[in-house]
């Protein structure tokens, strides 16, 4: 409840309310944005997606498998998958925690990015990227999103940043710091 004491003054302060605009006037010269690709209607059954499925196998036998479909805005979403490890790392508690951290450590920084520079260069290239520890560490998984014109590039950027990682001293103390407090 609000309760309130009239105190009467000689001279009461009022709010002035400006004068309603024009709107018509306002609006007649504004162009819009440049339309955006709508993407396309598509049932994700798994029939659909069979028949739109391209499977191929890269060099060093890594195995793609892309689907193509229209998206709102040209938009391109993906997940790439790294297994690694081996009995005696996926049984070593100190190995587990180290590779629960490797995910974020990748992205702090490379040979020839800083941990500013690669969120630049992911601005840049209009992308998200996040990445994450599989069960015991026993895995890598990235997920992006960019548009269609910037994909390439993305994933040349991905394959640098990951075969080149420096796992920065100072980057490891800010991890390792947000997770104790965390």
């Amino acid at each position: 409840r609000t309760s309130g004491i009239f105190h009467p003054t000689k001279e009461p302060s009022r709010t002035v309310i400006p004068e309603t605009p024009n709107v018509f006037e306002l609006v007649q010269d504004y162009k819009g944005r440049e339309a955006i690709a709508e993407g396309e209607d598509f049932e994700a059954t798994p029939e659909n997606i069979e028949n739109r499925v391209n499977r191929e196998t890269l060099s060093k036998g890594i195995k793609v498998a892309l689907v193509s479909k229209e998206t709102r805005g040209n938009s391109v979403t993906g997940t790439l998958h790294f297994y690694m490890g081996s009995l005696a790392t996926l049984n070593n508690p100190v190995a587990l925690t180290a590779a629960d951290m490797v995910p974020d450590l990748i992205m702090r920084g490379s040979d020839n990015y800083s941990f500013q520079e690669i969120k630049d260069k992911l601005d840049a290239l209009k992308a998200n990227v996040s990445m994450s520890a599989g069960e015991h560490g026993s895995s890598l998984a990235i997920r992006f999103q960019t548009d269609h014109d910037h994909l390439v590039e993305l994933i040349a950027f991905i394959g640098e940043t990951l075969s080149n990682p420096t796992f920065p001293e100072d980057e490891f103390t800010v991890l390792k710091q947000q997770q104790l407090t965390s």
